[in-house]
């Protein structure tokens, strides 16, 4: 028996909790005549010996727990002669993915909560995610609360856009998403009786009230009846 060509991927680079596929092809003389080609798969090293998926086919796929080196081995034999080859698949550590609203709207002098969410590969392992907020820019500067969570909130001073970022770190890697938050002007609130009851040729007071956000800076409310 004259052994043939095994065709292989040398290298594959995965993503740690995500499948993870090996084909290889293999070609024969033929030999011995009335044997079949058998497949086998091992795992030669790993960071986290993973359970292989088909493992006597030419393909093979498996879930790496962990991010490191994979190595695999797969074994041709054709009943007289066998070969194998070695696969090595990588599996880098991913940076945190962030999901934040891209933007919000506030009213000046009521809180504002900004809240977003973050997914990781789990690695490296026995780290956990950080996050921290930071103000990139605004009209005045507000204090913010629960820097250290995915949930911010603040009370912006004056009207304006306010831009948020928030940065996750797995310890290794990190990532960063902005939020813009628009606080535009609010008109006044007018509140007044509906109805008030008088008497002919006396003098009848109204007496409304009104309520605002501050909006613009440095003016006073006006009013006028009609």
């Amino acid at each position: 028996s004259e052994w043939g060509t095994l065709v292989e991927q040398l290298k594959l680079t995965g993503i740690a909790k995500q499948n993870v596929s090996v084909a290889c092809s293999v070609t024969d003389d033929g030999q011995p005549v009335g044997k079949s080609l058998t497949a086998n798969w091992t795992v030669v090293s790993s960071p986290a010996t993973p359970a292989l998926n088909s493992p006597q086919s030419l393909t093979t796929a498996f879930v790496p727990s962990v991010a490191g080196t994979y190595v695999l081995r797969l074994t041709v034999s054709d009943g007289d002669l066998s070969s194998f080859k070695d696969v090595t698949v990588s599996v880098p550590n991913q940076a945190p993915v962030i999901s934040c609203p891209g933007s919000l709207n506030g009213v000046a002098k009521q809180s504002i909560s900004v809240t977003c969410s973050a997914t990781d590969d789990g690695q490296p392992v026995g780290k956990s995610l950080t996050p921290s907020w930071a103000v990139v820019s605004s009209p005045a500067t507000p204090a913010l609360s629960g820097q250290q969570s995915l949930t911010a909130q603040f009370v912006p001073s004056v009207m304006g856009t306010y831009v948020l970022r928030l940065t996750v770190s797995d310890g290794a890697l990190s990532s960063s998403k902005d939020v813009t938050v628009t606080v535009p002007n609010q008109a006044p609130v007018v509140s007044c009786p509906a109805t008030v009851n008088g008497v002919a040729k006396e003098t009848v007071s109204v007496t409304c009230s009104t309520t605002d956000d501050g909006q613009p800076v440095g003016k006073a409310l006006t009013q006028n009846w009609l």
